[in-house]
């Protein structure tokens, strides 16, 4: 199956990230330049790793303020950018191995086609 494409824009990629979490991170105004913090998900606060408790998780765990975005919850277009870029990366890194298998396909007979059970 062709490798479909993750994101048409930052901006889309920006939308898509924030309508995965939750209603509050979701409501807050985020400016066109304005993205949500990659590290505390939007929210300003994080839970520091020594605060983990192997039964209990984070749930009596502190919060700390974000070292990310010192609690303001936003990050510029500059800090998101290489999230972004990481993911139409690998979307070109699948097609074009998509793109090579489908040229080797092609090659093949419909006899030997139907013996390997594969579509073109």
């Amino acid at each position: 199956m062709k490798p479909k494409r993750p994101y048409r824009s930052l901006q889309d990629c920006k939308q898509k990230y924030l309508k995965d979490w939750s209603y509050y991170v979701r409501n807050k105004r985020f400016t066109k330049n304005e993205f949500p913090c990659l590290k505390c998900h939007g929210y300003g606060k994080v839970h520091k790793d020594e605060d983990y408790d192997t039964i209990e998780g984070y749930k009596l765990a502190p919060w700390y303020t974000c070292p990310q975005c010192q609690g303001t919850s936003k990050i510029d277009i500059e800090e998101f950018r290489p999230r972004y870029e990481y993911y139409i990366k690998q979307w070109r890194e699948n097609l074009a191995e998509w793109q090579k298998r489908q040229k080797i396909l092609k090659k093949l007979t419909p006899a030997e086609q139907k013996f390997l059970a594969l579509k073109v």
